[in-house]
């Protein structure tokens, strides 16, 4: 059983098991908030013949209905080791989405050059992929604003996700598009995540800040995420 709080206060409860199943071990994990179950996870590992990789599975339940499945695995892409994510919605026989993750060594556009994580985004229609994006994940120190209502700003350890889109079937062919930066700060006693959004064209200021906390509604009896 894992509990977490935030100020004080349990958000959320996960209780993890394992069952052995048709030859397999499945990991089960409840997901709650206050005494509310919300979504169920069943996960397990087995070799996918078509594939000929060991591919770890997870279902995704609400209620009585099974939302997504999640199937992960490793292949060599690009000259590198990466973890391929294939997203089914529902039970569609196509996946909705699919992402290609590795570390690589690039051009970014607030650091220069150094090694990122880079996570491509593609969608299926039909038979086809299309690559729909692409970005690079990486953590630097970096001033940011830490009160939106002053503009007042410090230096933090910031994760720092740069996003590229357009034509990646050509070297040149595709260009920034955002520039997010996620930290934490204090505010009313509370740690409090922040994403900070920036247009490529100004980014010496957040043309936007979300600022993400959850609190507990006691007339509703419920936990609220509040944006």
């Amino acid at each position: 059983v894992v509990d977490t709080y935030e100020a004080g206060v349990k958000t959320s409860t996960q209780k993890i098991w394992k069952n052995f199943e048709q030859r397999k071990i499945v990991t089960y994990k409840e997901n709650y908030e206050l005494n509310t179950l919300v979504s169920i996870e069943r996960s397990w590992r087995e070799y996918d013949s078509a594939l000929q990789k060991v591919v770890t599975y997870t279902e995704t339940f609400e209620g009585n209905i099974r939302t997504s499945t999640q199937k992960m695995y490793k292949d060599q892409y690009k000259g590198r080791l990466a973890t391929i994510i294939e997203i089914y919605e529902l039970d569609m026989a196509s996946p909705t989405s699919i992402q290609k993750i590795y570390y690589d060594r690039v051009n970014t556009e607030l650091d220069g050059s150094r090694i990122v994580k880079v996570i491509e985004n593609w969608i299926q229609l039909g038979s086809t992929q299309y690559q729909q994006s692409i970005q690079y994940v990486y953590r630097k120190k970096d001033t940011v604003v830490i009160n939106p209502e002053t503009g007042a700003t410090a230096e933090k350890i910031v994760n720092i996700i740069e996003t590229y889109e357009g034509d990646f079937t050509a070297a040149s062919g595709y260009f920034l598009t955002q520039v997010q930066k996620d930290y934490s700060i204090l505010k009313d006693g509370r740690i409090v995540r922040v994403s900070s959004y920036y247009d490529p064209s100004l980014l010496t200021a957040p043309m936007s800040i979300q600022i993400k906390s959850k609190r507990y509604n006691s007339d509703a009896n419920r936990m609220e995420t509040v944006i």
